[in-house]
C-alpha cells in the first residue's frame, strides 16, 4: 500500500486526473489481468475453471484479479443459488467493448514480436 503523501502516489493521482488512458493501461497492465479476462471470456467463468485454465496463478492473485476486473466494471459476479452454491463471472458490456479495442492490439503486438 502506497502512502498518500509519496511522490510516486502523487505523481499516479495527477496522471489519473489528466490521462484515462494511462487508468485503463494501469488497470489491464497488472499482472495477470488480461489473461483472467480472456479466460473468463473463453467461457472459463468459475473460480475452478479459471484456476485450471491459468495453472500457474495463485489463488490470491486471482482472487485480487477478477474483483478488480468486477470493481472496475468488466466483469460481473453472479451467485448461482443452487446448492452447493456457486459464483460465476461474465464480461460486461464494458468488458466486451475492452476485448474489442484489445484485439488490434494484440494482432500488433502478435506481429511486431
Amino acid at each position: 500500500m502506497k502512502k498518500e503523501n509519496s511522490t510516486n502516489a502523487i505523481n499516479e493521482a495527477y496522471l489519473k486526473e489528466l490521462c484515462a488512458v494511462q487508468e485503463s493501461l494501469n488497470l489491464i497492465s497488472s499482472r495477470w489481468t488480461l489473461a483472467v479476462l480472456y479466460a473468463i471470456d473463453k467461457g472459463n467463468n468459475r473460480f475452478s475453471s479459471l484456476q485450471k485454465e491459468l495453472e500457474n496463478i495463485s489463488k490470491k492473485v486471482l482472487s485480487d484479479r477478477v474483483n478488480l476486473l468486477c470493481e472496475s466494471g468488466i466483469i460481473q459476479k453472479e451467485i448461482i443459488t443452487e446448492k452447493p452454491l456457486n459464483i460465476e463471472y461474465q464480461i460486461t458490456k464494458k468488458g466486451q467493448e475492452l476485448i474489442e479495442v484489445l484485439a488490434p492490439i494484440k494482432l500488433w503486438a502478435k506481429n511486431n514480436r
